[in-house]
């Protein structure tokens, strides 16, 4: 069974998620960049849906926190699959044009059930 780890700070996208991926998946939750990494190193993550804006950046402002998972997945470089899972359509495109070897697809929010179980059945799928 194919393992999807989520990094995400808001717990109703996580359950809804969850719902959709029934029990397909192993799924992994997790809220901040440190835990995901920790699990990247001790398990075998066959994809990453990412928020690239978490709590975190909400309140300190700056950088996308999100955005130092893919900077910490490339200078490892593990190559996991990635799908930006985020209310920043703009920015998840420039994202994804700097991260093209982990970023394989984007959703965007609020999101279509049947577009994320494509998406992440695609990607799962595919040799990219």
């Amino acid at each position: 069974m194919k393992t999807i780890l989520h990094l995400e700070d808001e717990e109703r996208v996580t359950q809804l998620v969850r719902l959709i991926l029934g029990n397909e998946y192993n799924y992994i939750v997790v809220s901040s960049v440190k835990d995901a990494l920790d699990i990247i190193n001790f398990r075998k993550i066959n994809l990453i849906l990412l928020d690239l804006r978490l709590l975190v950046e909400k309140k300190t402002g700056g950088e996308l926190e999100g955005e130092k998972l893919l900077q910490a997945l490339q200078e490892t470089k593990k190559k996991i699959k990635v799908i930006l899972l985020t209310g920043l359509s703009e920015t998840a495109r420039i994202v994804m044009k700097k991260y093209p070897k982990l970023v394989k697809g984007i959703i965007d929010k609020p999101f279509r059930i049947n577009a994320l179980r494509e998406m992440i059945k695609n990607v799962l799928s595919s040799k990219m």
